[in-house]
């Protein structure tokens, strides 16, 4: 969406047409409420909160638009928030269904669900700045997915299997999506996978992005779109488990997980950015935060999950566990050269027994994996599309992406060993790695700096196409040879979007 719109008074149209289907099935127009709705392009989601409901658009990561109602889903819908520069606002909401519409200048909507609480919908939207109709914006093809509706049930009512619900929200519309950004820029941005002559991902082989790269934007957006429903999960699950403990530890540590794991890619990635606790109701002018004081955040998240994460989850695949938990952690501390508190978390998972190295690096077995998220390639889904769009265009053939292995907790403990200068220990965790490549084992009387240069090139072979190269080029200072670019390109521009939006952003030097 045009940053321009944001900064205008907005009529906004909206227009849902349902299924020939649907249209038969009997109407339930008892009192409901509709607490999540995902979009798939768009977010646009209803939620119920203490007081009110609210439906919003999360049109950019710090930009929200809030429709207020009363409790049931019909009645006087007002803007709430939506850009703190614009102080006046109006909206005409349109529905319709079948061939009735509902539209008025005040915005009276009646929303109608079915007996079984499913809608399935398409969602055209038009968004007209209001002192020009001229500007405009056309939302199409939007399709509505999962719309969960439960009857009476506010936050502080949420049962088990509604934070479960949430939970697979999470981990199959949200995070995939930042995964596979992640993935798009890390395999381009370090060469892995070449552009094609002309093609559109050239800017990012060459190091040349700018902040109008619509890739850029969208990954941004992904990443704060995954801390958003983290942040939700932790609110949710506060208010739900209150009284249990237990309970509530256990979610609250898989939220901090999800937000740590998309904080850690703003740090490596953009150096800095808007730090956002909790879910945002009215939009601030949310302070940028520098790579430490994320890092601090990010530690203090991670901490907690180690203590409170399962070690794994029986019934449910892509879930963060807490060995991938200390994996993240240990990557913050190799980075700010904190070798021995890298070596006390690694040594843990170690002394577990839990892992073993696969017989070839290219097809490592479930063994060796400490987390890998599996991608749904049917043809219904649409939240593996960049993942199958690579696959097609390249000639790749990835079915999964293996985001944390065993290798790389041995490669780990073994630079810091080094580091620590315990080159018997270095070379033991090394070895292991060689000798399952069938490479020769080490010299004991190899020097240290040697020793780092061959590690490093170890990590070159055995960690390839896992969205994490480039954190590993400059976790051992060799981005900028290996790459190279200038120090500036070691993070990415902040997109233009967010620069626009935010008064508080300002553009990374170089860009």
């Amino acid at each position: 969406m045009k940053s321009y719109f944001l900064a205008l008074c907005l009529i906004v149209v909206i227009t849902l047409s349902c299924t020939k289907e649907e249209l038969n099935t009997k109407i339930d127009e008892t009192e409901t409420e509709v607490k999540l709705l995902v979009l798939s392009g768009t977010d646009f989601f209803i939620e119920k909160t203490i007081d009110h409901t609210y439906l919003f658009s999360v049109v950019r990561a710090n930009d929200t638009l809030l429709l207020e109602t009363n409790d049931t889903l019909q009645g006087d819908y007002k803007i709430v928030s939506f850009n703190t520069v614009v102080n006046q606002k109006s909206a005409v909401i349109q529905y319709t269904l079948s061939n009735k519409t509902y539209s008025s200048k005040s915005g009276l909507i009646t929303i109608q669900k079915d007996s079984i609480h499913k809608i399935s919908a398409k969602l055209n939207a038009v968004i007209i700045a209001n002192n020009n109709t001229q500007d405009s914006l056309l939302l199409d093809s939007i399709t509505l997915e999962d719309v969960l509706v439960y009857s009476n049930t506010s936050l502080s009512d949420m049962e088990d299997e509604d934070i479960e619900a949430l939970l697979t929200e999470i981990y199959t519309k949200e995070l995939p999506i930042f995964l596979q950004y992640q993935f798009l820029f890390d395999s381009f941005y370090t060469n892995q996978i070449t552009e094609k002559p002309f093609g559109s991902k050239t800017d990012l082989n060459s190091h040349t992005v700018k902040s109008t790269n619509i890739d850029l934007d969208k990954f941004w957006q992904s990443i704060y779109s995954t801390i958003h429903w983290a942040n939700r999960l932790a609110e949710v699950s506060a208010l739900t488990y209150k009284d249990h403990p237990n309970k509530l530890n256990s979610k609250l540590a898989e939220a901090y997980a999800l937000r740590a794991y998309a904080y850690s890619a703003i740090i490596n990635w953009f150096g800095n950015g808007p730090m956002l606790l909790k879910t945002i109701t009215n939009i601030p002018e949310l302070e940028y935060k520098n790579t430490n004081e994320i890092t601090a955040q990010i530690t203090k998240d991670l901490e907690f999950s180690i203590q409170y994460l399962p070690s794994n989850f029986t019934k449910s695949e892509n879930r963060i566990t807490t060995d991938f938990a200390k994996v993240l952690l240990s990557r913050i501390y190799f980075m700010q050269n904190e070798y021995q508190k890298t070596i006390d978390i690694l040594e843990t998972i170690v002394s577990e027994n839990k892992y073993s190295l696969s017989n070839s690096v290219k097809t490592p077995k479930t063994s060796e994996l400490l987390y890998s998220y599996g991608f749904n390639f049917s043809s219904s889904n649409t939240n593996s599309a960049i993942i199958n769009s690579l696959n097609n265009n390249y000639n790749l053939s990835i079915q999964s992406l293996n985001i944390s292995r065993y290798s790389e907790v041995l490669l780990m403990l073994s630079e810091c060993y080094n580091q620590t200068n315990n080159v018997t220990k270095a070379i033991e965790y090394l070895d292991k790695l060689r000798t399952r490549s069938q490479q020769p084992i080490i010299s004991p009387t190899i020097s240290k700096s040697e020793l780092s240069k061959t590690i490093f090139k170890q990590y070159q072979n055995e960690l390839q196409l896992d969205g994490n190269r480039f954190y590993i080029l400059k976790a051992f200072n060799k981005a900028i040879d290996e790459l190279n670019i200038e120090n500036y390109q070691l993070i990415l521009p902040i997109p233009k979007s967010e620069i626009e939006l935010n008064v508080n952003a300002k553009q990374n030097i170089g860009y």
